[in-house]
This record gives structure tokens, sequence and C-alpha cells, in this order.
């Protein structure tokens, strides 16, 4: 087998075991336990999973001025997963519709190369705008209800803040990346991220942080941590290294495509009375598809696609 086609493999995976958290995320609402609480408990176990991982891959000494670059990166990328991950398991907390926030949260897919472009004046090519309109339409679609209103309720409202807060937490890491240890930042940024959780957790939650509703969560806290973060972060990594960013991008965002999947299959395995809510609009799913649709064309740079297949036809021609 090559390896792209290994890589290929690889991030499916990461992508089915990251749209199956949605249904980990959406079951353990049930618990009682506050939706920071759970986040707390997940990204903390979810780091210590790391540790080896950091400890086998990256042992590599780091200069002062890394040191300084990861402490300042865990910090800034630590507070955006904060507030990404905690304001998106908010609205599941609201509306537990696995496939409604996974496809929902794909739209950090598409505001990241426009954060680029505003932030770092880096290059955007038409497609991303392109993208940027056919999402805007999806998302209106997928918001629609069967009798053809919009649903804009908070649960929207603080998904759709969340992507933001999911692409500033991208440009945060892909800046610092650059600059110290990949492995060690995003060790950094969770534990940032579990610190700030907890305080937030014993100061408005203290009354759900209780051993039973842990207990009653511990499903989901488990695949969510060691799973969605542990392993398959340390598969990404591998993953990505095999095969090309932009294909990589867009196996990773068929997350949001296995989220409605992972809904529909557990629904199908487990008792009425242990069911996710699945249910979207039929314009709703017209406008899943097209999000995913735009999320594949912010990826696809087809003025290169496009030059690239006139320089072959121009050679077979000679």
């Amino acid at each position: 087998m090559k390896k792209s086609h290994l890589g290929n493999l690889i991030l499916l995976f990461v992508a089915v075991i990251w749209g199956f958290a949605f249904v980990a995320q959406a079951l353990s609402t049930n618990s009682g336990l506050g939706p920071v609480s759970f986040n707390a408990v997940r990204v903390a176990i979810g780091a210590l999973t790391l540790i080896p991982v950091v400890l086998i891959f990256d042992r590599k000494k780091e200069s002062a001025e890394s040191r300084k670059n990861l402490f300042i990166g865990s910090l800034v990328s630590g507070i955006a997963l904060f507030c990404a991950a905690n304001l998106q398991q908010y609205a599941i907390s609201i509306n537990s519709n696995p496939g409604f926030a996974g496809f929902i949260t794909a739209l950090y897919t598409v505001w990241t190369p426009v954060a680029y472009f505003i932030f770092f004046k880096h290059k955007t090519a038409l497609n991303v705008w392109i993208a940027v309109a056919i999402s805007i339409v999806g998302f209106y679609m997928l918001c629609m209800t069967d009798g053809g209103k919009i649903s804009f309720g908070p649960d929207v409202i603080l998904l759709l803040i969340s992507t933001f807060f999911w692409t500033a937490q991208i440009l945060a890491v892909g800046h610092y990346a650059q600059k110290t240890s990949p492995l060690k930042l995003s060790l950094g940024e969770y534990t940032v991220c579990v610190i700030l959780s907890f305080i937030y957790a014993f100061i408005f939650e203290r009354d759900g942080l209780t051993v039973q509703n842990l207990l009653d969560a511990k499903w989901s806290i488990l695949y969510c941590g060691v799973l969605s973060v542990g392993v398959a972060y340390t598969l990404q990594v591998i993953g990505q290294r095999l095969t090309s960013p932009v294909l990589a991008v867009i196996i990773m965002s068929t997350e949001s495509v296995f989220s409605a999947i992972g809904g529909v299959l557990w629904n199908l395995i487990v008792p009425s009375s242990l069911a996710v809510d699945q249910h979207i609009s039929a314009v709703g799913y017209v406008g899943c598809a097209v999000i995913f649709a735009g999320v594949v064309i912010s990826q696809i740079d087809f003025t290169k696609l496009f030059n690239r297949r006139k320089g072959a036809d121009d050679e077979a021609s000679v």
C-alpha cells in the first residue's frame, strides 16, 4: 500500500472517531454533568493520554525562545479551545442533535482560510470566497424547519460563535507550531483548557459535579477523552505526514458526515429511551450537503488544478 493511501485511511478513521464523538457528547447531556464539567474531565483525560506520546516522539530539549513560544502559544490556543469546546457543548446540551452540531461546526474549515487572509494577509483564492457563499446558503437551509420557517435559537448561535473560536484555535496552533514543538503545544493548550474549565465548573457547575454524574457520563467521557483526543490526535499527526495537506483537510472534514451517520447507527442499536435527537428537515439535509460541498470547495485551488491539467495536456500534445 502506498504511503499516501495509508495516510488517507488513517485520517478517515480519525474523521470517524471525531464524528461519532458528537454522539458521545450528546449522550453526556443526560448525566446531569454540566457542559463545562464534562469538557474539563474529558480534556484532562485526553491530555493524560497525550503525555506518553510526547515522551516517546518528542524528547528534544527546547531552546529558551521555543519555550517562550510554547508558553504563549499554549495560553492563546488553550483559551480559544476553552471557548470553542464549551460553547459547542452548551449548544449540544440545548439541542442534542449530533448531525446538526457536526455540520455547523464544519464551517470552521471554511472560515479558516478567510481568517488567514484577514489577519496574516495570505492570498485567498477565488474558490474560498465561493465556498463561503455556498456554506452560508447551506447554513441557512440547515436552520429551516419542516414548515419552511427559520429556527435560529440559542443552540445555533452558540454553535456558530464556537466555529469562530475553532478558527482562532487553528490560527494560533498553526502560527506557534512553526516556532515550537507541535505535540508539546497541543499538550499545553489542553492543560490551559482543563484549568480554565475546572475553574468555571467549580464556580458555576459545582452542584452537578458529583461522583454519580461522572459515573453516569463515564463512557462519553472515556470516548471523548481517550479516543477523540488521545488516539485521534496521534493518528492525525501520523496521517498528515503521509498525505497531502489539502486532501488531509477534506478527509478530516468528513467528521460532519460521520456525526450524522453515528447518530443514525446509535439509534438503530439502542432502545428508544437512549436514542439521540436526529431530526433534521428535508431542506436541512440538503443544507448539510451544501455545507459539505462548501468545505470541499474551500480546500481545492481550481486555478492550480486547471494549470496542472493544462500543463499535462501540453506535454501530451508535444
